[in-house]
């Protein structure tokens, strides 16, 4: 993941969507999508569906949307993420205005 995020960084061109569903990311994979979230400012869709980011990856994800001003659509669904990582995310709403649908079905995000 940290090659791919690091080649999606130095890339000429305005990708504005980017589909990584179903790719096991897993939470350490987030680390480095975090830090491309970031520092992109031209992505304005991204589906992360399925996975398995848990809580850690939703955490470094929330923290990255906190900067990021340009990302208006994200799909988390299916991801592992429980009460934990969904507060986070809570947090990050307040912070980011852009981002208007976040898709966070088939998460057990409990009480």
């Amino acid at each position: 993941m940290t090659v791919l995020c690091e080649g999606l960084a130095k890339q000429q061109g305005k990708l504005t969507h980017l589909d990584l569903g179903n790719n096991s990311i897993g939470g350490e994979g987030c680390v480095a999508l975090g830090k491309y979230l970031k520092g992109d400012k031209n992505l304005v869709w991204a589906n992360f569906y399925m996975n398995d980011m848990g809580d850690k990856g939703a955490g470094e994800i929330a923290e990255a949307l906190k900067s990021n001003k340009t990302l208006v659509h994200i799909d988390l669904g299916g991801n592992n993420i429980m009460a934990t990582g969904a507060a986070k995310l809570g947090e990050m709403v307040h912070e980011n205005e852009k981002l208007e649908p976040m898709e966070l079905s088939y998460n057990p995000m409990g009480p």
